[in-house]
């Protein structure tokens, strides 16, 4: 969760700062949930790396 925290809010930044869209838009919440999906995606594709049982 942290990880994708940090990304949303590196994605997020200039998109507030160029006026992109505003605190708390349908924009806003589209970045962050996208962000979301995509380190989901990410932690599904990547947990057998760490999850595998070396018996």
């Amino acid at each position: 969760m942290i990880i994708w925290g940090f990304v949303g809010s590196v994605i997020d930044w200039p998109l507030l700062q160029n006026d992109i869209y505003s605190v708390y838009s349908v924009g806003q919440a589209v970045t962050f949930g996208g962000t979301a999906l995509a380190c989901i995606a990410l932690a599904i594709k990547l947990a057998p790396r760490w999850l595998n049982s070396n018996d």
